[in-house]
């Protein structure tokens, strides 16, 4: 499979399309361990400790309470939590040819999860656009993101916090800006 490079709103709104059919397989297809592990704890678990990690690189004026957070924000969801997550979507997975999306490549990452926790990541890597979120079954997507901003503020921060460290070790000035950056957007979104 190869990539063309040839992308645009089409391409946006076909990725939704496949990312939506991607999580409508169940995640222990590629995760079987994971589920022993309610998604609430797992997930707290895992953005607390790299929120921690950051935390030692930058100065952070604001600490959230994520276990809190996700607790009210999935009180009462109604969607599964328990959906194959790719958690590596961004263009160089992707293999895109005539601006149609062919393939996704590196599940390495791959884990039982809930869909926006992978939307998040999308959003971080540039990809949740509303052409994407229409294409994903979204029909409002300005009020779908105003109303689920603090979910996937918090949701972000588990990969926008882990490149703040993997930025710092590798003395990577460019993505520590962003990532940095991006932690205190995120935060801000949670301090309100």
């Amino acid at each position: 499979m190869s990539d063309d490079s040839s992308w645009g709103p089409a391409s946006e709104h076909a990725l939704g399309g496949y990312v939506r059919a991607l999580h409508g397989l169940p995640g222990h297809v590629l995760d079987p361990d994971r589920t022993s592990v309610p998604w609430e704890p797992y997930v707290v678990d895992r953005i607390c400790p790299r929120l921690a990690a950051a935390a030692q690189h930058l100065a952070l004026a604001y600490q959230p309470d994520i276990a809190g957070i996700v607790r009210q924000e999935l009180n009462g969801a109604e969607r599964p939590v328990d959906r194959l997550l790719h958690l590596d979507i961004r263009r160089s997975n992707l293999c895109v040819v005539a601006g149609e999306v062919q393939g996704l490549i590196d599940f390495a990452n791959a884990i039982s999860g809930d869909p926006w926790f992978e939307l998040a990541r999308i959003r971080f890597n540039g990809l949740l656009t509303d052409g994407f979120l229409v294409g994903y079954g979204i029909e409002e997507p300005t009020s779908w993101k105003a109303d689920h901003a603090t979910i996937l503020a918090a949701y972000e921060l588990d990969v926008a916090a882990m490149l703040v460290t993997v930025a710092t070790e590798k003395a990577d000035d460019d993505l520590l800006a962003i990532a940095s950056g991006r932690v205190g957007e995120l935060l801000a979104i949670l301090s309100h």
